[in-house]
């Protein structure tokens, strides 16, 4: 009750705190601003006569003008969030907040079934609450949170299979489709790991019955809807080379995974202690079998390893308690990057500072100039105004709504010269991309100094302090 008590306290406090301080970035305002549309529309239109809704050049819908790029589940609980507490920043972010705090309990319950051991699950949690990446985009309006929890469900229903449990099968059906219509790359990786696994360890004493036919067929009518919507196969070849793309991942997913999720020498000590703990086995199997199915997406960013962050942190829980010294290991963990494989080869410091960043944010919110900006134009825009926004353009059109926002990555759009009121620009080098006449804009410089228009969760982009520098600036046509 105790410990509960503490992770329940902590947990609140990290995940929610200051979480409507920042505006939204580009990629949550893209979810915000459909979840709108949902309320409106009953479906993410991306069009709604005012602004368009796109990053891929207007190839983000099908013909009807329904967002088609990616699944919709996430922006049916943004809309549920913002339809209840209104159209802000922390209404769009709490249901994925939420979500990841879900997940928190069920990986107490999976470690548990996994180690036999209280203490093991404690420390999983632990890690993983402490995890700064897994904090960053947990309090993001996006897909983390659930993908995070539906993965452990996924894990859950597979453990009930094996052990041949009352209705494992359908939980295994419906854990797949909800983590695929949440992301279908995060979908394939879970999957890869369970195949892994599975071909691995257990086909021979499980060979497939009639019942796992009958599953496999409803989730193949579950998915089949969103496999074609969503030109699934269609986008899998990516762009680029195949050989390039497919090294580059391999590249990124090994760096990313040894300096923030599974560090290098923790992971090497896993693998030798598996060869004589078979319980260290399936999830050392689970998190290999899905990093090497990522290896094979057509392009790769560190948000898809955020679902492998809890399954990492119950490995890193068991190999220091089995490892005879886990106090020792814990603290080199939270407060080192001596464990990752980087600081070795000459490319970090072994001391972290990411614990201490994140402290210094939640106690004093970074000044952000896409407020800051947004907050200005929302007192002066009237009807009919334009803003030219070279980025984050889907941030101005969820903080201040009802304003024209053309840009980012829409594509070519029509605008008359005479109704653009705003233009915000990152530097001096900017002006040349806009057809303006500067001479008759002013400058407004803001209380909030440059920087990224949007504070991304991506580690090693993320700003936890207020930048210094000079302010950012808006200009507005006199």
């Amino acid at each position: 009750m105790v410990f509960w008590t503490l992770v329940g306290a902590l947990g609140l406090f990290t995940h929610l705190r200051g979480l409507g301080a920042s505006a939204l970035w580009q990629d949550e305002a893209e979810t915000a601003v459909l979840a709108r549309r949902v309320q409106s529309y009953g479906v993410p239109r991306v069009d709604d006569g005012v602004n368009l809704v796109s990053q891929n050049q207007g190839r983000d819908a099908d013909a009807a003008g329904r967002w088609n790029y990616s699944p919709w589940l996430a922006f049916y609980l943004a809309a549920a969030s913002m339809a209840v507490l209104g159209p802000t920043a922390f209404a769009a972010r709490l249901p994925f907040s939420l979500c990841a705090l879900a997940a928190l309990v069920l990986l107490f319950r999976l470690s548990r079934r996994w180690s036999g051991s209280d203490g093991v699950a404690a420390g999983a949690v632990a890690l993983t609450s402490l995890s700064v990446p897994w904090l960053l985009h947990a309090r993001q309006c996006r897909w983390y949170g659930p993908g995070a929890l539906f993965s452990l469900c996924l894990w859950w229903a597979y453990e009930e299979w094996l052990a041949r449990a009352p209705r494992a099968r359908l939980k295994l059906a419906l854990a797949s489709a909800a983590l695929f219509y949440t992301n279908f790359l995060v979908f394939f990786a879970a999957a890869g790991g369970l195949a892994l696994h599975f071909l691995a360890a257990r086909a021979r004493q499980r060979p497939p019955e009639r019942g796992d036919v009958r599953a496999a067929a409803l989730l193949f009518l579950l998915l089949l809807p969103g496999m074609a919507y969503f030109d699934v196969l269609g986008r899998a070849d990516g762009s680029g080379g195949v050989p390039v793309s497919r090294l580059m991942n391999l590249r990124e997913i090994l760096a990313g995974a040894d300096a923030h999720v599974f560090p290098f020498w923790a992971a090497a000590l896993a693998a030798v202690l598996a060869w004589r703990t078979p319980r260290l086995r399936r999830p050392l199997a689970l998190l290999s079998g899905g990093l090497l199915t990522l290896v094979l997406a057509p392009h790769f960013f560190f948000r898809y390893l955020i679902i492998f962050i809890p399954l990492a942190a119950h490995l890193l829980a068991e190999t220091a308690v089995l490892s005879g010294y886990p106090a020792a290991l814990a603290a080199a963990l939270l407060l080192t990057n001596a464990a990752s494989l980087g600081p070795w080869l000459g490319l970090g410091p072994f001391l972290k500072r990411d614990l201490r960043g994140f402290a210094a944010e939640l106690r004093a919110p970074v000044q952000d100039p896409v407020r800051a900006a947004a907050e200005l134009m929302a007192k002066t825009a009237r009807p009919g105004d334009v803003a030219l926004v070279s980025y984050p353009d889907l941030s101005f059109m969820f903080h201040v709504p009802g304003l024209r926002v053309v840009g980012g990555g829409q594509g070519p759009r029509p605008v008359q010269a005479e109704a653009v009121r705003f233009a915000v620009v990152r530097d001096e080098r900017e002006k040349s991309t806009f057809p303006l006449d500067w001479s008759r804009y002013d400058a407004v410089p803001l209380d909030a100094p440059n920087g990224p228009w949007g504070n991304r969760p991506d580690p090693g982009l993320h700003v936890f302090r207020t930048l210094g520098g000079p302010p950012a600036v808006v200009y507005v046509k006199r």
